[in-house]
């Protein structure tokens, strides 16, 4: 698909509420490139946990020339830096095209207007969904007797290399977005059928049609002059029977409040349910969520040397 279809295509999405949480949505539409250097821009934050590559943190701890990813994905990853929040989430949405090296890795299908894209570098390998911040997504593994240099922020950020003794793995940050179809039908859906007559050696002429029009009409007023009559003589013969009547014995009429009793009597418009659930919580599939991680089943122990 084009890039101008695609925008055309694009559909936005204002905030959303659910039980006290507000997602914002940051588009992501505009074909991004990575810049080279940046596949070798790897970190970790202390030893205790993987090395990590595209990971937009580095422009901000490390080398704050460097800019490894689009200004939406660093708002995204690096959320959780804001401090402690349970008011607001940031999504990805909608997401066009994933930054390039990352590709399309996987898809889930959380209704008909909404789908969740996940996206790896491509010589990266997709494992399970993860959230915002969480490493674990994507993992490449890496050969006995390979070297890697990355910057360590365990004491300040230092160069560091390590040189691996078994097969292992680095991790490399994901980006998950989503994308949004209309959700009142597909373009171009059939609407409401019309009646339409194509001119034949059948048709009526206008003439024709303007007398029965005519007719019609006249016949609708004889009819409701008789409807009319009738009530009259009705309402005539009721009153002959019915005894009068004085406003001390005449009963009030009852007022029942429609917010109370009536179909109203719900003030809420929607229920907490009926909101899209695209928050990326832990509530499974096809959120962003925390599954296994990689680094904790068994992963060789890497041997470290410092230069």
């Amino acid at each position: 698909m084009a890039a101008t279809s695609q925008a055309a295509a694009t559909v936005y999405k204002p905030p959303e509420s659910r039980e006290g949480t507000v997602t914002s949505w940051i588009p992501l539409i505009t074909p991004y490139s990575i810049l080279p250097e940046c596949t070798s821009a790897l970190m970790r934050w202390d030893p205790s946990e993987a090395i990590i590559a595209y990971d937009p943190g580095f422009g901000i701890s490390v080398d704050q020339r460097s800019q490894c990813g689009p200004k939406a994905v660093t708002a995204w990853w690096d959320q959780d830096r804001l401090g402690p929040n349970i008011e607001t989430i940031t999504s990805i949405g909608p997401l066009l095209t994933c930054p390039e090296p990352f590709i399309q890795m996987t898809t889930s299908v959380l209704d008909a207007s909404s789908m969740l894209v996940g996206c790896c570098p491509s010589d990266y390998t997709f494992r399970t969904w993860k959230p915002p911040g969480s490493i674990g997504q994507c993992f490449s593994m890496v050969s006995p007797g390979a070297v890697f240099t990355f910057y360590e922020g365990f004491s300040g950020w230092k160069k560091t290399n390590l040189s691996f003794s078994e097969t292992s793995s680095i991790a490399a940050v994901h980006v998950n977005g989503w994308t949004f179809a209309e959700e009142t039908g597909e373009p171009g859906s059939p609407g409401p059928a019309e009646s339409t007559c194509a001119p034949g050696n059948g048709a009526l002429g206008n003439g024709d049609i303007i007398g029965i029009g005519v007719g019609a009409a006249m016949g609708c007023i004889g009819v409701m002059t008789l409807a009319a009559g009738l009530i009259m003589m009705r309402r005539s013969r009721r009153a002959r029977r019915t005894p009068i009547t004085t406003l001390s014995t005449i009963e009030a009429p009852k007022v029942t409040s429609v917010w109370r009793e009536g179909r109203y009597g719900r003030r809420s418009g929607l229920d907490a349910g009926s909101l899209h659930q695209r928050h990326e919580l832990d509530q499974g599939p096809p959120g962003e969520l925390h599954g296994d991680d990689p680094y904790t089943n068994g992963v060789p122990t890497e041997l470290e040397s410092r230069n």
